[in-house]
Protein backbone atom coordinates (compact mmCIF):
# COMPACT_ATOMS: atom_id res chain seq x y z
CA UNK A 1 0.00 0.00 0.00
CA UNK A 2 1.76 3.49 -1.40
CA UNK A 3 0.76 6.76 0.84
CA UNK A 4 0.30 9.48 -1.63
CA UNK A 5 -0.55 13.19 -1.46
CA UNK A 6 -2.29 15.75 -4.00
CA UNK A 7 -2.23 19.45 -3.53
CA UNK A 8 -5.95 20.95 -3.57
CA UNK A 9 -5.88 24.78 -2.92
CA UNK A 10 -2.72 24.88 -1.33
CA UNK A 11 -3.87 22.00 1.13
CA UNK A 12 -2.75 18.01 1.38
CA UNK A 13 -4.90 15.32 0.28
CA UNK A 14 -4.31 12.11 1.53
CA UNK A 15 -4.87 8.79 -0.21
CA UNK A 16 -3.60 5.33 -0.76
CA UNK A 17 -2.90 3.25 -3.50
CA UNK A 18 -2.94 -0.51 -3.45
CA UNK A 19 -3.24 -3.23 -6.21
CA UNK A 20 -3.41 -3.30 -9.92
CA UNK A 21 -5.86 -3.62 -12.60
CA UNK A 22 -9.74 -1.42 -12.89
CA UNK A 23 -9.82 1.08 -10.78
CA UNK A 24 -11.79 1.63 -7.46
CA UNK A 25 -12.13 4.72 -5.21
CA UNK A 26 -13.29 4.21 -1.27
CA UNK A 27 -14.52 6.98 0.50
CA UNK A 28 -15.54 6.66 4.15
CA UNK A 29 -17.99 8.12 6.30
CA UNK A 30 -18.11 10.98 8.63
CA UNK A 31 -15.21 10.98 11.05
CA UNK A 32 -13.82 8.13 9.84
CA UNK A 33 -10.90 8.03 7.60
CA UNK A 34 -9.11 5.67 4.43
CA UNK A 35 -8.14 3.19 7.44
CA UNK A 36 -11.71 1.83 7.39
CA UNK A 37 -11.17 0.25 4.34
CA UNK A 38 -7.87 -1.52 5.22
CA UNK A 39 -9.85 -5.61 5.41
CA UNK A 40 -11.74 -4.46 2.06
CA UNK A 41 -9.00 -3.55 0.41
CA UNK A 42 -6.60 -6.79 1.12
CA UNK A 43 -9.55 -8.36 -0.49
CA UNK A 44 -10.34 -5.99 -3.62
CA UNK A 45 -6.70 -4.95 -4.71
CA UNK A 46 -6.10 -8.82 -5.25
CA UNK A 47 -7.91 -7.75 -9.08
CA UNK A 48 -8.63 -3.68 -8.43
CA UNK A 49 -6.19 -0.80 -8.40
CA UNK A 50 -7.86 0.64 -5.11
CA UNK A 51 -8.12 4.25 -3.89
CA UNK A 52 -8.69 4.87 -0.92
CA UNK A 53 -9.18 8.83 0.06
CA UNK A 54 -8.99 10.78 3.40
CA UNK A 55 -12.01 13.04 2.46
CA UNK A 56 -10.79 16.82 3.59
CA UNK A 57 -10.34 17.44 7.15
CA UNK A 58 -10.45 13.52 8.11
CA UNK A 59 -7.54 11.03 8.70
CA UNK A 60 -4.14 12.87 6.73
CA UNK A 61 -6.14 15.37 4.88
CA UNK A 62 -6.18 19.30 5.85
CA UNK A 63 -9.28 21.42 6.09
CA UNK A 64 -10.01 23.07 2.73
CA UNK A 65 -12.47 25.87 3.96
CA UNK A 66 -15.28 26.70 7.10
CA UNK A 67 -17.86 24.26 4.71
CA UNK A 68 -16.57 21.14 3.44
CA UNK A 69 -19.83 20.84 1.13
CA UNK A 70 -20.40 17.68 -0.76
CA UNK A 71 -19.46 19.11 -3.90
CA UNK A 72 -16.30 20.11 -2.60
CA UNK A 73 -15.71 16.78 -1.39
CA UNK A 74 -16.35 15.29 -4.96
CA UNK A 75 -14.22 17.76 -6.33
CA UNK A 76 -11.55 16.68 -4.04
CA UNK A 77 -12.17 13.12 -5.45
CA UNK A 78 -11.91 14.05 -8.56
CA UNK A 79 -8.66 15.76 -8.16
CA UNK A 80 -6.96 12.50 -6.79
CA UNK A 81 -8.72 10.77 -9.68
CA UNK A 82 -6.68 13.04 -12.17
CA UNK A 83 -3.68 12.96 -10.47
CA UNK A 84 -3.63 9.33 -10.36
CA UNK A 85 -4.63 9.14 -14.38
CA UNK A 86 -7.95 7.37 -13.46
CA UNK A 87 -10.33 7.90 -16.56
CA UNK A 88 -13.14 6.02 -15.28
CA UNK A 89 -13.99 4.11 -11.35
CA UNK A 90 -16.32 2.13 -9.66
CA UNK A 91 -16.92 4.59 -6.41
CA UNK A 92 -17.55 3.09 -3.08
CA UNK A 93 -18.93 5.23 -0.22
CA UNK A 94 -19.97 4.59 3.11
CA UNK A 95 -22.59 6.69 4.45
CA UNK A 96 -21.28 10.52 4.00
CA UNK A 97 -18.93 8.84 1.38
CA UNK A 98 -21.90 7.30 -0.30
CA UNK A 99 -22.93 11.02 -0.46
CA UNK A 100 -19.74 12.36 -2.07
CA UNK A 101 -20.24 9.14 -4.62
CA UNK A 102 -22.77 10.64 -5.68
CA UNK A 103 -22.00 14.09 -6.02
CA UNK A 104 -19.28 12.55 -8.08
CA UNK A 105 -21.39 10.92 -10.48
CA UNK A 106 -23.63 14.37 -10.84
CA UNK A 107 -20.56 16.79 -11.40
CA UNK A 108 -18.38 14.39 -13.08
CA UNK A 109 -20.69 11.63 -14.79
CA UNK A 110 -18.17 9.94 -17.10
CA UNK A 111 -15.62 9.17 -14.08
CA UNK A 112 -17.92 7.06 -13.06
CA UNK A 113 -18.62 3.56 -14.10
CA UNK A 114 -20.60 2.45 -10.95
CA UNK A 115 -21.56 3.36 -7.58
CA UNK A 116 -22.07 1.12 -4.69
CA UNK A 117 -23.71 2.54 -1.07
CA UNK A 118 -22.58 0.95 1.99
CA UNK A 119 -25.69 2.03 4.56
CA UNK A 120 -25.90 5.40 2.35
CA UNK A 121 -28.63 6.55 -0.30
CA UNK A 122 -29.41 9.76 -2.48
CA UNK A 123 -32.12 12.12 -0.48
CA UNK A 124 -31.28 15.24 1.03
CA UNK A 125 -32.05 15.35 4.68
CA UNK A 126 -35.65 15.71 5.78
CA UNK A 127 -36.79 18.07 8.53
CA UNK A 128 -36.09 15.56 11.56
CA UNK A 129 -32.54 14.73 10.10
CA UNK A 130 -31.63 18.58 9.33
CA UNK A 131 -32.71 19.38 12.89
CA UNK A 132 -30.42 16.73 14.47
CA UNK A 133 -27.73 18.15 12.28
CA UNK A 134 -28.07 21.62 13.60
CA UNK A 135 -28.51 20.59 17.11
CA UNK A 136 -25.25 18.73 16.77
CA UNK A 137 -23.52 21.78 15.01
CA UNK A 138 -24.66 23.80 18.02
CA UNK A 139 -23.48 21.73 20.35
CA UNK A 140 -20.10 21.60 18.82
CA UNK A 141 -20.23 25.13 18.73
CA UNK A 142 -20.59 25.49 22.39
CA UNK A 143 -17.14 24.50 23.16
CA UNK A 144 -15.78 23.07 26.04
CA UNK A 145 -15.68 19.02 26.11
CA UNK A 146 -19.01 18.74 23.60
CA UNK A 147 -16.29 17.31 21.02
CA UNK A 148 -15.14 14.55 22.99
CA UNK A 149 -18.80 14.03 24.47
CA UNK A 150 -20.60 14.32 20.79
CA UNK A 151 -17.88 11.68 19.45
CA UNK A 152 -17.90 8.99 22.27
CA UNK A 153 -22.13 9.17 22.09
CA UNK A 154 -22.08 8.51 18.46
CA UNK A 155 -19.75 5.97 17.63
CA UNK A 156 -21.14 2.78 19.53
CA UNK A 157 -24.48 4.00 17.63
CA UNK A 158 -23.24 3.16 14.65
CA UNK A 159 -23.00 -0.99 15.03
CA UNK A 160 -26.12 -3.25 16.06
CA UNK A 161 -26.48 -3.74 19.56
CA UNK A 162 -26.07 -7.20 19.31
CA UNK A 163 -22.36 -6.31 18.16
CA UNK A 164 -21.14 -3.35 20.22
CA UNK A 165 -19.19 -5.85 22.58
CA UNK A 166 -17.51 -7.95 19.74
CA UNK A 167 -16.92 -4.50 17.84
CA UNK A 168 -15.67 -2.61 20.97
CA UNK A 169 -12.14 -2.73 19.31
CA UNK A 170 -13.32 -1.51 16.46
CA UNK A 171 -15.25 1.48 18.45
CA UNK A 172 -12.30 2.59 20.39
CA UNK A 173 -10.51 2.93 17.13
CA UNK A 174 -13.43 5.25 15.51
CA UNK A 175 -13.92 6.68 18.86
CA UNK A 176 -9.64 7.28 19.11
CA UNK A 177 -10.16 8.88 14.97
CA UNK A 178 -13.01 11.39 15.92
CA UNK A 179 -11.24 12.41 18.78
CA UNK A 180 -8.42 13.44 16.48
CA UNK A 181 -9.84 15.66 14.64
CA UNK A 182 -10.21 19.27 14.97
CA UNK A 183 -13.31 21.10 16.32
CA UNK A 184 -12.86 22.77 12.64
CA UNK A 185 -12.88 20.05 10.26
CA UNK A 186 -16.17 18.02 12.30
CA UNK A 187 -17.89 21.76 11.78
CA UNK A 188 -16.89 22.21 8.45
CA UNK A 189 -18.32 18.63 7.14
CA UNK A 190 -21.82 19.08 9.34
CA UNK A 191 -22.15 22.41 8.10
CA UNK A 192 -21.10 20.78 4.67
CA UNK A 193 -23.74 17.66 4.58
CA UNK A 194 -26.52 20.13 6.52
CA UNK A 195 -26.27 21.91 3.01
CA UNK A 196 -26.65 18.43 0.76
CA UNK A 197 -28.96 18.58 -1.76
CA UNK A 198 -30.72 15.11 -3.30
CA UNK A 199 -29.27 13.15 -6.17
CA UNK A 200 -32.18 11.36 -6.43
CA UNK A 201 -31.73 12.26 -10.40
CA UNK A 202 -28.19 10.32 -10.13
CA UNK A 203 -30.02 6.83 -9.37
CA UNK A 204 -32.76 7.29 -11.86
CA UNK A 205 -30.74 8.76 -15.22
CA UNK A 206 -31.90 7.52 -18.29
CA UNK A 207 -34.70 5.47 -16.52
CA UNK A 208 -38.36 5.82 -16.90
CA UNK A 209 -38.48 7.33 -13.57
CA UNK A 210 -35.49 9.84 -14.26
CA UNK A 211 -38.18 12.71 -14.87
CA UNK A 212 -40.52 12.06 -12.00
CA UNK A 213 -37.29 12.03 -9.54
CA UNK A 214 -35.65 14.54 -10.41
CA UNK A 215 -39.36 16.72 -9.45
CA UNK A 216 -38.49 16.29 -5.93
CA UNK A 217 -37.41 13.77 -2.81
CA UNK A 218 -40.77 12.22 -3.12
CA UNK A 219 -39.47 8.60 -2.78
CA UNK A 220 -42.23 6.32 -1.36
CA UNK A 221 -41.34 4.81 2.03
CA UNK A 222 -42.22 1.07 1.57
CA UNK A 223 -44.60 -0.70 3.85
CA UNK A 224 -43.47 -3.62 6.89
CA UNK A 225 -45.32 -6.04 4.20
CA UNK A 226 -43.88 -5.19 0.98
CA UNK A 227 -40.04 -5.25 2.75
CA UNK A 228 -40.88 -8.82 4.07
CA UNK A 229 -41.63 -9.64 0.54
CA UNK A 230 -38.33 -8.36 -0.60
CA UNK A 231 -36.19 -9.93 1.92
CA UNK A 232 -35.71 -12.97 0.01
CA UNK A 233 -34.92 -11.32 -3.25
CA UNK A 234 -32.85 -8.63 -2.02
CA UNK A 235 -29.70 -11.29 -1.35
CA UNK A 236 -29.97 -11.99 -4.55
CA UNK A 237 -28.40 -10.40 -7.66
CA UNK A 238 -30.85 -8.59 -9.77
CA UNK A 239 -30.46 -8.48 -13.56
CA UNK A 240 -28.94 -5.80 -14.85
CA UNK A 241 -30.34 -3.92 -17.77
CA UNK A 242 -28.12 -3.60 -20.58
CA UNK A 243 -30.11 0.34 -21.25
CA UNK A 244 -29.06 1.14 -18.10
CA UNK A 245 -26.26 3.95 -18.07
CA UNK A 246 -24.50 3.19 -14.22
CA UNK A 247 -25.00 0.16 -11.68
CA UNK A 248 -25.44 0.75 -8.11
CA UNK A 249 -24.92 -1.94 -5.36
CA UNK A 250 -26.64 -1.11 -1.91
CA UNK A 251 -25.29 -2.59 1.05
CA UNK A 252 -28.23 -2.45 3.93
CA UNK A 253 -28.05 -3.18 7.64
CA UNK A 254 -31.19 -4.82 8.78
CA UNK A 255 -30.54 -2.76 12.27
CA UNK A 256 -29.09 0.56 10.93
CA UNK A 257 -30.03 3.21 13.41
CA UNK A 258 -28.60 6.07 10.96
CA UNK A 259 -30.48 5.35 7.87
CA UNK A 260 -34.31 4.82 7.08
CA UNK A 261 -34.15 1.38 5.76
CA UNK A 262 -37.25 1.45 3.52
CA UNK A 263 -36.55 4.74 2.38
CA UNK A 264 -33.13 3.04 1.19
CA UNK A 265 -34.63 0.10 -0.36
CA UNK A 266 -37.09 2.20 -2.09
CA UNK A 267 -34.53 3.99 -3.74
CA UNK A 268 -32.84 0.85 -4.99
CA UNK A 269 -35.64 -0.10 -6.92
CA UNK A 270 -36.18 3.73 -8.57
CA UNK A 271 -32.74 2.16 -10.41
CA UNK A 272 -32.38 -0.06 -13.41
CA UNK A 273 -29.70 -1.60 -12.43
CA UNK A 274 -29.39 -2.52 -8.77
CA UNK A 275 -28.14 -5.17 -6.58
CA UNK A 276 -29.10 -5.25 -2.82
CA UNK A 277 -27.08 -6.87 -0.10
CA UNK A 278 -29.19 -7.12 3.07
CA UNK A 279 -27.71 -7.70 6.14
CA UNK A 280 -27.93 -8.60 10.21
CA UNK A 281 -25.87 -5.92 11.13
CA UNK A 282 -25.88 -1.76 11.87
CA UNK A 283 -24.51 0.91 9.88
CA UNK A 284 -21.13 -0.65 9.99
CA UNK A 285 -21.62 -3.65 7.44
CA UNK A 286 -17.65 -4.08 6.40
CA UNK A 287 -16.64 -4.39 9.56
CA UNK A 288 -20.04 -6.03 11.16
CA UNK A 289 -20.09 -8.51 8.30
CA UNK A 290 -17.07 -8.31 6.34
CA UNK A 291 -16.76 -11.99 4.25
CA UNK A 292 -20.05 -11.05 3.09
CA UNK A 293 -19.41 -7.65 2.30
CA UNK A 294 -15.96 -8.64 0.92
CA UNK A 295 -16.98 -10.90 -1.70
CA UNK A 296 -20.37 -9.51 -2.66
CA UNK A 297 -19.01 -5.93 -3.65
CA UNK A 298 -15.97 -8.13 -5.61
CA UNK A 299 -18.37 -9.71 -7.46
CA UNK A 300 -19.95 -6.17 -8.11
CA UNK A 301 -16.81 -5.23 -9.64
CA UNK A 302 -15.96 -8.11 -11.65
CA UNK A 303 -19.41 -7.44 -13.45
CA UNK A 304 -18.82 -3.69 -14.02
Amino acid sequence: MESKYVVCDGKRIHYTISGAGPAVVLLHGLMEGAWVWREMTEVWAAENRVLAIDLPGHGQSEVLSDVHSVPLCAQVVEAVMRAEDVAAAVLVGHSMGGYVALAVADLFPEKVKGIVLFHSQAAQDGEEGLAQRRRAIALLEAGGEAKKDFVTRFMPTLFAPQNRERMAGKIAALTEAGRAMSLEAILAIQKGLAERKSYLPVLTRGTAAGSAAADGDNVSVLPPRTLRSLKSAATEHCSPSASAPLPFCFIIGRHDEKQNVSKVMSQAMLCERAEILWLPCGHMGFWEEPEACAAFVRDFLNRV
